[in-house]
């Protein structure tokens, strides 16, 4: 949800025009909500699940989470090579403000919530398809075919 609200109030930023930029900051931080709310979303649904007592199958959260840890990856990279650009001297500002300097370090917090989120979502899939390979085999163990019936 950090990087949520950091990129939302980045866009906002972008949108009133108190930095200027040519590249497509705006555009930028709108796909790093997306990707940051479908994760928060699936994690907050998984829970909500897990809470009511209710199974889910390991093949369903390899899914869910694998979408998350790419679509995260593929966004944060997109956008660190966006920053990278404004690594050097920072936004260019357009009014009498200073708030150029709380962007960049805003977007950059935000970045490094979905690379910590990236870290999680790979440990997820990895715990998954652990739990989903224990219970395949689980399931053969047990079959045991009847010839003469």
């Amino acid at each position: 949800m950090t990087a949520v609200i950091c990129f939302s109030w980045a866009m906002v930023q972008h949108d009133e025009g108190i930095v200027s930029t040519d590249g497509l900051g705006s555009a930028w931080s709108s796909v790093n909500i997306g990707t940051s709310a479908y994760g928060f979303i699936w994690s907050t649904a998984y829970l909500i699940v897990i809470f009511c007592n209710c199974i889910v199958p390991p093949a369903a959260s390899i899914t869910f989470d694998c979408i998350a840890f790419i679509a995260l990856i593929i966004s944060v990279s997109f956008d660190l090579h966006e920053l990278a650009y404004w690594n050097g001297g920072g936004y260019g500002l357009s009014r009498t403000t200073d708030d150029d300097d709380v962007l960049y370090g805003v977007e950059c917090f935000g970045c490094s919530v979905m690379l910590f989120g990236v870290l999680i979502y790979l440990v997820l899939v990895v715990w998954a398809s652990r739990a989903c390979h224990v219970e395949r085999k689980a399931g053969r163990r047990d079959f045991k075919p009847s010839f003469g019936a």
